[in-house]
């Protein structure tokens, strides 16, 4: 069927046909980022994030984004003097110096101040060696929970400084001294955080799943508050988007729930958490699951309603109308490009939303013009046919092409030999269940053991 502007919709059967991998692996591609036009605000990031999550996205978006890297510097240097990061510091004033290199008119760098430097150094060392101290007080008198609590604040400031590693020796440490569920998964929360300051997203996926089996398995599971599951549940959707497993990173993220306090505002905002869950929702969801569990979600629906243009796309495309939908993400992309944890999966997010969407497209009919299908697409008719032969060779569409005409033919399926093939294979595997069934009657008969011990009262014979 078609609507009145001639955009498709497939029937519900067709849709359910379209059932993607849910843990999809994308090829693992890193291009140079450059974007040169971009509707950021870098003066409300502040408002969004904090700490190192914060300084990490400036600086982020002043190596990739030439008209916006001077703000981006200047933003993160003033950040970084009300901190004691001496490295990321420095680190701000080379990328200053280097993206202004060629621009004579561009603000003045401000020259190394030996003396911040100095004591912030100064600083950190006292802080570290107070912290140090109280760790070994409590040591001495063997107080458990003062002692955890040290080893927490050590690792708090480990990180503030950009020692990710010294940061997780300390987090570790904190496990033997937590007296409850909550409190291991706050050690577990920490860590995984650290990890994805330090973009080891295996190590940081690891983590999560055993945060959540030990979540999962607790006999305390009312002890722990809607805040970690919650957070735990987006450092998963990181971690998970970060080794491009999109359908469980979807997962994660939409099990998230937006609370009044926001406590990730050093790794993500809850904007980002509409924006991350939605495209990779959008990049593997079936149709009916992407109405069912991110459009009619109650507890999703709170960040949809933060990101109006993704709950847009996100009808568009259920709709079935995808000339919208993909101006839309065109729209966003720039913008996306420039987002830190994001930026790598942009062109994989946005290649397996238009495949999906062309699948969708062409399910109900046995034959469709090229021509219609690119102006669908918002692309060209040879764009299209590229795009059509690589789903013809993963076998995502069943047709063939005739170039000549530009039409789309689907190639006819006997049924009959299908069922045949089916029918065929299910009594081969009755077959071999009916064997193994007979051996095993055979070797219980004549008292045979292979493997383990002889049967009670019986001799084991070899």
């Amino acid at each position: 069927m078609a609507d009145n502007n001639g955009e498709l919709f497939p029937d519900d059967n067709a849709a359910q046909a379209v059932d993607l991998p849910m843990d999809v692996v994308a090829p693992d591609t890193a291009p140079e980022i450059e974007v040169l036009s971009s509707g950021l605000d870098l003066e409300q990031f502040p408002t969004a994030y904090s700490g190192t999550g914060l300084l990490n996205r400036l600086l982020f978006v002043a190596r990739h984004s030439p008209p916006l890297a001077v703000e981006g510097c200047r933003l993160a240097h003033s950040i970084i003097l009300r901190t004691e990061n001496t490295d990321l510091y420095q680190e701000t004033l080379d990328l200053w110096k280097e993206v202004t290199k060629d621009q004579p008119d561009a603000e003045q760098v401000p020259a190394v101040d030996d003396e911040w430097i100095a004591t912030a150094k100064r600083t950190a060392s006292f802080r570290e060696e107070r912290l140090d101290n109280d760790l070994k007080h409590f040591k001495s008198n063997s107080i458990k929970e003062s002692i955890r609590k040290a080893y927490e604040e050590l690792g708090d400031f480990h990180r503030q400084c950009g020692r990710y590693k010294q940061a997780i020796k300390c987090y570790s440490r904190m496990r033997d001294y937590c007296s409850a569920e909550r409190l291991t998964l706050n050690m577990h929360l920490n860590t995984i955080k650290v990890l994805i300051h330090m973009e080891d997203y295996a190590q940081a996926r690891l983590h999560v799943n055993k945060a959540m089996a030990f979540m999962n398995s607790s006999s305390a599971r009312l002890s722990f508050t809607h805040t970690q599951k919650s957070s735990l549940a987006c450092l998963g959707g990181i971690a998970h988007m970060g080794e491009r497993r999109y359908g469980e990173a979807a997962e994660h993220f939409l099990s998230a729930v937006l609370e009044e306090e926001w406590v990730l505002s050093d790794i993500l905002s809850a904007n980002n958490v509409a924006l991350y869950g939605s495209l990779c929702a959008l990049a593997v969801f079936s149709r009916a699951d992407l109405q069912q569990k991110v459009l009619s979600s109650t507890s999703f629906k709170m960040f949809l309603e933060l990101e109006a243009p993704v709950r847009d796309v996100l009808v568009k495309f259920n709709q079935s109308k995808y000339s919208g939908c993909l101006r839309t993400l065109a729209d966003m992309r720039n913008n996306l490009l420039l987002d830190l944890h994001l930026s790598q999966h942009v062109d994989a997010l946005y290649r397996m939303i238009h495949q999906k969407g062309i699948v969708q497209y062409f399910l109900p009919y046995q034959c469709v013009s090229l021509h219609k299908m690119a102006a669908a697409f918002n692309c060209t008719v040879d764009e299209m046919e590229d795009e059509v032969v690589k789903l013809l060779l993963s076998e995502r569409i069943s047709g063939k092409i005739d170039s000549l005409a530009k039409v789309l033919h689907a190639t006819d399926v006997d049924q009959r030999i299908n069922t045949f093939s089916e029918a065929v294979k299910l009594g081969e595997s009755y077959t071999r269940s009916a064997q193994a069934l007979i051996l095993h009657a055979a070797l219980i008969k004549h008292n045979v053991s292979i493997g383990g011990g002889a049967p009670a009262g019986k001799t084991r014979r070899s």
